[in-house]
């Protein structure tokens, strides 16, 4: 099983120009997916002020490609109505993003530490972007041993520093896990791949990116077959606790749907 650990969807702030943060529809983050053999996707909102109709449409989503799509909700902790957004998302989602860039807060705030706490309570996972705040989120692991972190980007792009300090967080704390997308030093995936095989998580960054081209990344790491299968998908099988096909083979698919669905490759 193939799980792809980082998408994004949703309609964004009206008017918006930027194509990373608007009008990304579940087919586009479903077709790639297809195209790439993976057999779900985490799926999380793009930036809004507020996310409490943000995460109704990943449930939408959700409940329109029920065997594609995994979903994780997102809200700024900062915001008055931030936990409103955590509890109302219980029953449909299974996790959280959190990114304090996009959403400007700081991730040492008192607010980060009760999302967290919930999150255990609820054991979600939460995954955050990792670029540029590495040791802020090792304090936060350490402070919350029950909270399931990913580290998005695994420290982010060409930081080899950052990517190792993720490891040696990751083989210090077993809540810790780290995401590969936009990690482009295969060395460090291969390193992270020996060091800590069980915590690390294939993600691509769609629809950005395409999920075969990252997949390729893990595909190509000089890395033992079966740490190739727990970093693509069983060490995401296990941390979602989802059940394994038992065919081994791939679930029938719906047809996709809406506009966006026309003329992709």
């Amino acid at each position: 099983m193939i799980i792809d650990f980082h998408a994004h969807m949703g309609q964004g702030v009206p008017g918006s120009g930027d194509l990373l943060q608007s009008a990304i529809t579940p087919e586009m983050v479903v077709g790639p997916a297809r195209e790439a053999g993976i057999d779900a996707t985490v799926v999380f909102p793009v930036t809004y002020p507020t996310y409490l109709a943000a995460n109704q449409e990943i449930m939408a989503a959700v409940a329109q490609y029920p065997q594609e799509l995994i979903g994780f909700g997102r809200i700024n902790p900062t915001t008055d109505q931030a936990m409103q957004e955590l509890e109302a998302a219980q029953g449909g989602l299974r996790g959280l993003k959190l990114h304090h860039g996009c959403d400007g807060f700081q991730l040492l705030s008192s607010q980060v530490h009760t999302v967290l706490e919930r999150c255990a309570e609820l054991s979600w996972p939460v995954i955050f972007h990792s670029g540029g705040v590495v040791p802020e989120l090792i304090e936060l692991a350490r402070a919350h041993p029950q909270t399931i972190m990913v580290f998005g980007h695994m420290g982010c792009m060409w930081d080899w520093q950052a990517a190792r300090q993720c490891m040696a967080a990751a083989r210090e704390m077993d809540n810790v896990f780290l995401e590969t997308s936009s990690m482009m030093v295969i060395w460090m995936i291969e390193e992270a791949g020996r060091a800590v095989p069980h915590q690390v998580l294939f993600g691509s960054d769609a629809p950005a990116m395409h999920p075969k081209v990252e997949m390729e990344k893990i595909r190509c790491a000089r890395l033992p077959e079966g740490t190739k299968a727990m970093i693509l998908g069983g060490n995401a099988a296990r941390l979602l606790r989802l059940e394994a096909e038992q065919s081994g083979g791939r679930r029938q698919a719906p047809a996709l749907r809406g506009p966006s669905a026309k003329g992709r490759s």
